[in-house]
Order: structure tokens, then C-alpha cells, then sequence
């Protein structure tokens, strides 16, 4: 018998010599037919085709005659990889057998690796350029989307990011997503100071440093002073913007001025008569005055300095004389520490204050060499006043480096003031 099926009945017959006759029947089951056998797996895999935990296998099996008799158990691949595969077996009760394999599993459990090289986790000057630098690696899936946020600002790979009006904290935050749709995300935070914030933060220092000692405390409230009247808002467009503002008529006078002398803007030698000088334009609320307060304040610490540099030998050798001959010394002693503990507080703000002012100028010679001449008549003045404000910091650099600080600062000024001239011819359209 060859046809597949179930209990299909077969009849036999038997006749012995003597004619007597038995039937007999029986049941047969032919199988021939190898089972179904499918897989499935779970979870399925996302529109990229990929897992992001364990993966289920499961094995189905059918047979239409026989039945199945045994099927692969489920099988968890949690093996990271892609491409893998796993195969599965079913039985049917003939003992027909069938293999299949399910192929294409992709199973990424790692989050895609952040590195932030730039900014760095310290504090920046407002002076500074910083360039963003990051990136979002993943070894299996690959990454389907990074992206990045400064606070609340969406920011590029790349990006430079002008730190001239920015003070106070910022945080970087990267997140990136892989294929197989797992997350992570890394942050830096930075602080960006500002010349505003130097200052602000030098008020504070003095305050804290004064003792209740009129010797102490009086140099400090006049250093105060000066620092105040120079953090007038009325001086400031931002925290490390200074303002300048001469009228257009005064740019009329600087023509003027030339013509008198016989040059025009075009002449190539432009000689030290017709330079212009740091003062304030007519009509001009002008920054310079804060360099000028900065001046004061570094003077008067410095003085105190110097002042008592000189007393505390000698203050040491009184104390010393008193004690040899048994007198109480505490008041002395007490006036001498708070002297010794305020001089480093005092030398810190006159670092502070410099700094501040550098940043002024550079913030200030930076914005001149990125602004577009909008005359070409005026590019030689406008290159003349940047190569004067390169001279003033060059020199303000040297000053501070020689711990001429008060200089310093007026060099600062200078740099500020020609790089403020620049900006404006440079935006002068008319010829007057």
C-alpha cells in the first residue's frame, strides 16, 4: 500500500484446502510528508532590523497526517552581533524530521559612545574662542542621529561659539541614538568669565577682605569706589561689551581734520599729527572712563602694597621688642595678621582687574577685525586703528608681565579705544 493516510482499512481473505474461508482487516497509516516547521522571534526587530535586548525563538511545527510528535524548545540568543542565526528541528510520528533556520537576527544591547573633547570642563575668558568638538561612535548598529544642545541652544559639531557675550555657567549636553535604538547621552559644564564678572567678583574679594582696621579698610573702600564707577551700567552693552558712541558729525571733523593737513584717508603715510587720540568724541558716552576707574583702583592697592611691604618689617620688630621685654602684644599682633592676610586679597583683585581689562580689549580688537569695511575708502584707517590696537595690547601684555599693572591697564585702553575706532570707520558708508 502507497497512498499516505491514517488508519487506512485493508481486507485480506484466506481459503484453506477444505474451503473453509477467513477474513481478517487491519488498520494502516502511511506518512510520507515531512512536517512544517516555522520560527518566529521575540521581540521583533525595529524598522533598522535590529534588537536592542534577548531574542526568542520560537519553533512551530504542523504535520496533516501523522502529527508532530517533538519540536525544537525556544532558544534565547542574548549574544551581541549581527547577522547570526539559529535553527530549529520538528518530528512528526512517522519519524519524518524538518530543519529551519531563521536567519538575519541583529541583537545591539551597548549604547553608542559619546567623547566631548571640546569644551572642557573648566573655566573659560570671554576673550576665548571655543570650537565645539564631540562625536557619537557605536561598533554594531551604527548611530541613526546625534544631537546636541549648549543650555538650551541647539549647537553643530564644529561650531564656534563667540564667548564674548556670554559669563556664568553652560552646560554641553550630546545625545545620540544607534540603530538598534538605544540612547546616551554626556555632558560638560563650563564657566565662561566675563570682564563684568572679574570686577563683580573683585568687589566681593575686597569686601570680604576688610577687618574692621581703618589702615585696611579704608584702601579698600576707595579701590571699591573705582570699581563701581566702572561697572556703571550706563558704560556697558553687555558683560564684555564696552559702549562707544561718537556722533556721525564728529567722523565729519576727523575729515576735516584731514583735509587741514593736506592727507586724505587715502594716503598711505599717515603721519603721527593726524593720528587720533584716546579722549572722548563730543557726544560720546564712552567706555574708555572704565580703564580710566580700573586705573585708580589698581593704583590705590598697589600703593597699599608697596606701602605695606615696607611696614610689616618693621611692625614684626616692635612685636618682637615688646615680647622680649614682657609686654602684652595681641593688639599688635592682631593688626599685623589682618595686614599679612589682606596683601594676597589685594594682589589677587590687581591680577583680577588686568585680566578683566584684557578682556576688554581683546573681545573689543576681535570684533574689529571681523567687521566688514563698508567704504573701501576707509580700509587703510580701519587696518591703521587695528595695528594701533595690537600695538596697545602688545604692550599692555609686556606691562602686565613686568607687574606694571597700572600701565597695563591704560594700555588695555588704549587697544580698546583704536579697535572701538576701527569698528566705526569701518561701518561708515558715506564719504562725507
Amino acid at each position: 500500500m502507497t497512498t499516505e493516510g491514517a488508519e487506512q482499512e485493508i481486507n485480506g481473505e484466506a481459503t484453506d484446502l477444505a474451503g473453509n474461508k477467513t477474513i481478517a482487516s487491519a488498520a494502516v497509516s502511511i506518512d510520507k510528508t515531512l512536517p512544517i516547521v516555522t520560527a518566529s522571534s521575540s521581540p521583533e526587530p525595529n524598522s533598522n532590523g535590529w534588537n536592542n535586548s534577548d531574542v526568542t525563538v520560537h519553533f512551530t511545527a504542523s504535520d496533516t497526517i501523522s502529527d508532530i510528535d517533538t519540536v525544537t524548545a525556544d532558544i534565547v540568543i542574548s549574544t551581541e552581533g549581527a547577522g547570526q542565526s539559529v535553527s530549529g528541528t520538528a518530528s512528526d510520528k512517522a519519524g519524518n524530521s524538518a530543519t529551519t533556520t531563521l536567519s538575519g537576527i541583529n541583537i545591539d544591547k551597548t549604547p553608542p559612545d559619546i567623547s566631548i573633547n571640546s569644551p572642557e570642563a573648566r573655566e573659560y575668558l570671554a576673550s576665548e574662542s571655543l570650537t565645539l568638538d564631540f562625536a557619537a561612535t557605536d561598533n554594531l548598529s551604527d548611530i541613526s542621529a546625534t544631537q546636541a544642545m549648549l543650555n538650551e541652544l541647539p549647537v553643530t559639531n564644529g561650531q564656534v561659539i563667540n564667548l564674548s557675550a556670554m559669563e556664568d555657567s553652560y552646560t554641553l549636553t550630546v545625545q545620540a541614538n544607534d540603530k538598534a535604538d538605544n540612547s546616551a547621552s554626556k555632558s560638560i559644564t563650563f564657566t565662561v568669565m566675563s570682564a563684568k564678572s572679574l570686577k563683580n567678583g573683585a568687589v566681593t574679594k575686597l569686601n570680604n577682605a576688610k577687618t574692621g582696621n581703618r589702615k585696611i579698610d579704608e584702601p579698600i573702600d576707595q579701590a571699591i569706589r573705582s570699581i563701581n564707577d566702572s561697572l556703571d551700567e550706563g558704560l556697558w552693552l553687555d558683560s564684555s561689551h564696552l559702549v562707544y558712541g561718537p556722533k556721525t558729525d564728529w567722523l565729519r571733523d576727523m575729515f576735516d581734520q584731514f583735509g587741514k593737513h593736506g592727507k586724505t584717508v587715502e594716503d598711505k603715510d599717515i603721519d603721527d599729527e593726524n593720528r587720533i587720540g584716546m579722549q572722548s568724541p563730543p557726544g560720546a558716552r564712552n567706555g574708555i572712563t572704565v580703564f580710566h576707574h580700573e586705573m585708580w583702583a589698581v593704583m590705590f592697592l598697589q600703593a597699599k602694597l608697596q606701602f605695606f611691604g615696607k611696614v610689616i618689617p618693621i611692625m614684626e620688630r616692635q612685636i618682637e621688642i615688646k615680647q622680649s621685654r614682657g609686654h602684652d602684644v595681641s593688639k599688635e599682633q592682631a593688626e599685623l595678621d589682618d595686614i599679612k592676610n589682606a596683601l594676597p586679597v589685594f594682589q589677587e583683585v590687581i591680577s583680577d582687574l588686568v585680566e578683566a581689562d584684557m578682556i576688554l580689549a581683546q573681545v573689543a580688537i576681535d570684533d574689529a577685525r571681523n567687521k566688514p569695511v563698508a567704504n573701501p575708502i576707509m580700509a587703510k584707517i580701519v587696518s591703521r586703528e587695528i595695528e594701533m590696537a595690537d600695538k596697545g595690547f602688545a604692550q599692555a601684555m609686556d606691562a602686565a608681565n613686568r607687574g606694571s599693572s597700572a600701565i597695563s591697564v591704560i594700555q588695555f585702553g588704549h587697544a580698546w579705544f583704536h579697535a572701538q575706532l576701527a569698528i566705526k570707520f569701518a561701518a561708515f558708508e558715506e564719504r562725507p
